[in-house]
């Protein structure tokens, strides 16, 4: 009876330790198991909790729809640092989902801690451990209830995969197209440069004439032979003049 008391009174402490907004939420009952019905938001409830290394652990669970605030409680304090952690989960513990982590310490002396997870939106199981903190230790466990902290978070956004953008196909060399039997094979032209801008024009050397002869020369001989006839003619037409 005396527990039970303790326990009530826990749960006020609990819900008087909270923000004034926070303050309109149930009567703390039993929070039950993973397999217990999710109660609407907000409420509170009592975990009886376990003996853990010679101390029993105690917790009461507050949920708001934006937060879930845990509050430890000892029969007896201990000599040593204890850790303390919750972990909620989206679905059963254990599964690989989406979960969210709050830890601390109870310092020597003292028998009462306060873990708050601040991510709304978990619809699943809280996991309240003491001692034994590591995941799948079921030594420090305290209390495994389903919490579902809001309303239609019944799983986590989706969010859709991106589209990869196809690459452009590689550019395919033109082909020249084969020959039909018998042709001499085609070889493809050479592109060729256009003569650079500006430059001088070069000087083109004397066309020889048509005949493909140079006729300077014969025709010099001819004038001279030409002269020296005529010069013999008219030697020759002279008469000896008489003394």
């Amino acid at each position: 009876m005396k527990r039970r008391l303790a326990q009530v009174g826990a749960a006020a402490l609990v819900l008087l330790s909270l923000p004034l907004g926070l303050q309109g939420v149930a009567h703390a009952a039993n929070c039950g198991g993973q397999k217990a019905l999710p109660r609407d938001v907000p409420y509170a409830c009592h975990i009886p909790g376990h003996t853990i290394d010679g101390t029993h652990f105690s917790a009461d669970v507050v949920a708001t729809g934006h937060v879930v605030v845990v509050n430890y409680t000892l029969d007896a304090p201990r000599a040593i640092p204890t850790p303390v952690v919750i972990r909620h989960h989206v679905g059963k513990s254990g599964d690989g989902g989406v979960v969210d982590t709050a830890s601390g310490t109870i310092p020597p002396g003292s028998t009462t801690i306060r873990l708050q997870d601040s991510v709304p939106c978990r619809d699943g199981q809280l996991d309240v451990k003491a001692v034994y903190t590591k995941p799948g230790d079921e030594r420090g466990l305290v209390g495994g209830p389903w919490i579902r902290n809001g309303v239609g978070c019944d799983s986590p956004p989706v969010t859709p995969p991106t589209t990869p953008t196809p690459a452009a196909p590689p550019a395919v060399p033109p082909t020249i197209p084969a020959a039909p039997p018998g042709a001499p094979p085609v070889t493809p032209k050479r592109p060729t440069s256009p003569p650079p801008a500006n430059r001088p024009p070069t000087s083109t050397p004397d066309r020889l004439p048509a005949t493909g002869r140079d006729e300077g020369p014969a025709l010099g001989a001819a004038v001279l032979m030409l002269a020296a006839g005529v010069a013999l003619l008219i030697l020759r037409g002279r008469k000896p003049i008489s003394t």
